[in-house]
């Protein structure tokens, strides 16, 4: 049975600084960071603010090197394999929650969970 996880903004901004402390531990340099929509908008805002790293809209195809691009969850890992082989081979990739199932593990992640949970971010409906 599936469970389902309603998310506070507490807990966003919460993930917000864990991804941040990773993202700048890790001495990388981003020229830019955009979010793929829907879900990582709002984490490129935030992110884009706590690293002041400017947030750039590219279009798929032209996301350059020294970019971040971020994504809210990697459930099976189909959407960010996707991009990844679409984006320029330097591009990272971060998201807030991570399901163990995913075939696909970002180089940035929040938090990692079991597969069998559905998330309510605070900024959906």
């Amino acid at each position: 049975m599936q469970k389902t996880r309603k998310v506070t903004w507490e807990e966003f901004e919460k993930a917000m600084k864990i991804l941040t402390k990773k993202i700048q531990e890790s001495r990388i340099k981003f020229t830019g960071i955009s979010g793929i929509e829907r879900g990582g908008l709002p984490l490129a805002t935030k992110l884009s603010d706590l690293l002041d790293i400017p947030y750039v809209r590219y279009p798929v195809n032209q996301v350059q090197l020294g970019m971040l691009v971020v994504d809210d969850i990697c459930s099976g890992g189909k959407t960010l394999t996707f991009y990844k082989k679409t984006f320029h081979p330097g591009t990272k990739f971060a998201v807030w929650i991570l399901k163990k199932c995913s075939t696909f593990i970002p180089d940035f992640y929040a938090e990692s969970v079991p597969s069998d949970v559905w998330f309510r971010m605070p900024y959906e409906k």
